[in-house]
């Protein structure tokens, strides 16, 4: 049983998140602030600034977010040992491990989900580092990069069963910095396309929001 010292430490923790929650909520734009989702997570936070299920948010509005946090924005490390970590230097827990291999850094990453019954979601993502609240991941869904989600073919037997699949990413893999697939119980994926720094997503974006 929790001793009465326990339980007050315990609500002294929770209330000191949920003040550190809200005190993030208010640095997002106004008009994200009430829909938006932020977690603790120890040494940094996230937000999720909308939902991604049936969002309608476009690239042209996570872009404008982007260019709000410019001046915080910090580059990912990706470092490899036996798995990789794609995550600010400070925070990576292999940036420190003598064995592991750093194979690339970037600013921005567009993260494609999806599978049988969910998806696709698109997502631009980043960090930034606020002088207050230090690391925080910006997660962007929105509804118009569908371009960048990979054609799956799969077949089924007739207990519904799955006998094959095969998933092809599209071309635009060899026009950004760096790609990446990620290992996902098929017919699920998981890919990442990779923006080296701000100029360079600028750059991309701007062809895709002209379309």
């Amino acid at each position: 049983m929790n001793t009465k010292t326990e339980l007050l430490k315990k609500h002294a923790e929770e209330l000191q998140e949920l003040e550190k929650t809200e005190a993030i909520r208010a640095i997002l734009p106004e008009q994200y602030r009430d829909d938006a989702l932020v977690c603790i997570h120890g040494k940094h936070a996230s937000v999720k600034m909308w939902g991604d299920f049936r969002t309608e948010k476009k690239l042209s509005e996570a872009l404008e977010i982007v260019r709000q946090f410019e001046p915080l924005v910090v580059e990912c490390e990706h470092w490899e040992s036996g798995c990789l970590s794609v995550r600010p230097a400070e925070i990576n827990k292999y940036a420190t491990d003598e064995h592991a291999i750093m194979d690339g850094a970037s600013a921005v990453e567009l993260s494609v989900t999806g599978g049988k019954g969910f998806g696709p979601n698109v997502t631009v993502e980043f960090w930034i580092k606020h002088p207050e609240f230090g690391f925080i991941e910006i997660n962007l869904p929105v509804c118009d990069l569908h371009k960048l989600t990979p054609n799956v073919r799969a077949t089924y037997n007739n207990s519904g069963e799955l006998c094959s699949c095969e998933i092809n990413w599209p071309g635009e893999r060899s026009v950004v910095d760096k790609f990446r697939s990620w290992w996902s119980q098929k017919p699920a994926y998981h890919g990442s396309y990779y923006l080296a720094d701000l100029p360079n997503f600028y750059a991309w974006a701007s062809n895709h929001t002209k379309q």
